[in-house]
């Protein structure tokens, strides 16, 4: 993932082609549904049948329009893979946190298979 601050995100969503920052059609509709304000859950990590994080997906622009959103109510983070890749669970979570400090629709974030250093930065951004 690329380190870019909000602004970056700010100035380039309404023109940010979905296909260039994401791993497949399903991710890229999740995302057509957070930038629309039409999505109420969301489960982050490897699900097939949610936002499975793979290579491309842009982990920036998925909390860019997380924290951005208006509709999202439910919020789960699975971090499943870690062992894979030690410093994917560390750019997720790190992504997410400033999202979910963002974001004020969310009402219920749950939070699964991470460390204990990846759920104390997740629970931070929840004060």
């Amino acid at each position: 993932m690329n380190q870019r601050d909000y602004s970056y995100y700010e100035a380039h969503a309404a023109d940010v082609e979905l296909d260039e920052i994401t791993s497949d059609e399903y991710n890229k509709q999740i995302l057509h549904r957070l930038r629309d304000h039409d999505l109420k859950s969301i489960y982050v990590g490897e699900r097939i049948d949610d936002f499975a994080i793979r290579e491309g997906d842009d982990l920036g622009w998925l909390a860019y329009f997380i924290g951005r959103s208006e509709s999202l109510r439910e919020l789960t983070i699975d971090g499943l893979y870690k062992d894979e890749d030690e410093g994917r669970e560390h750019r997720m979570v790190h992504a997410l946190s400033g999202a979910i400090a963002r974001n004020r629709s969310i009402q219920d974030v749950s939070v699964l298979n991470l460390s204990n250093d990846g759920f104390a930065t997740i629970a931070r951004s929840l004060c």
